[in-house]
């Protein structure tokens, strides 16, 4: 039988992988990808408690996603923004654990939030530079986070399952716990991924508009 959980995260490390050494060339595609994604199961954890049929659930998912991929590519220069914002979140992760700050407290959110902007703000004006860095490490992340789940490394760390159905503070605090453990593992890993994405990068799609 078809094992679900794997093929998901199948799908995500070959999106990863795509987003990291060819984003800035299929960026429109791939954030279209991502938002149906984003789009299907918001809708689905939204709609899961209510008394609908799975034929009903599938089918409101699905246009929830197409929808949600529709505005991304129709709304490009939002869309730049948003993979820009990826980039300051990598930037502020990486900064929190360095200087021991809770990226899920106060500060930590707030240092989060402002790095995100300045960086999608900087994507609009900086295109080409800001793209390719900020889908190389977005993309070199991606691909550490679900390849690490993937082959079981987060296994042994105790990475649990975070669900909606728990108070967001409990959430929060599991992911920091969540994020402390595998820093080193996802730090070492995205870092390598990154300058590979960015030389790749800059040497093929960078020269491309």
């Amino acid at each position: 039988m078809f094992d679900l959980t794997a093929g998901y995260l199948l799908l995500q490390i070959v999106l990863a992988f795509f987003l990291c050494f060819f984003g800035y060339r299929h960026i429109r595609t791939l954030l279209s990808i991502y938002a149906f994604l984003a789009g299907f199961f918001g809708a689905y954890f939204l709609l899961l408690p209510l008394p609908l049929s799975v034929l009903l659930l599938n089918i409101l998912c699905i246009l929830a996603g197409l929808l949600c991929s529709g505005l991304t590519y129709a709304l490009y220069r939002l869309a730049m923004f948003a993979a820009g914002a990826g980039l300051g979140l990598a930037v502020g992760l990486i900064l929190c654990h360095s200087f021991g700050i809770p990226p899920f407290g106060t500060v930590g959110l707030v240092l989060l939030g402002a790095l995100a902007l300045a960086a999608g703000a900087l994507s609009i004006g900086y295109k080409r530079i800001l793209l390719v860095l900020s889908t190389a490490c977005c993309g070199a992340l991606l691909l550490s986070l679900h390849g690490g789940y993937f082959i079981g490394y987060f296994s042994k760390i105790g990475f649990t399952v975070f669900t909606l159905h728990q108070p967001l503070r409990h959430t929060l605090s599991g992911l920091s716990d969540f994020f402390a453990g595998a820093f080193p593992y996802l730090l070492d890993a995205s870092l390598l991924l990154s300058l590979a994405g960015v030389l790749l990068q800059f040497h093929k799609s960078g020269r491309k508009k």
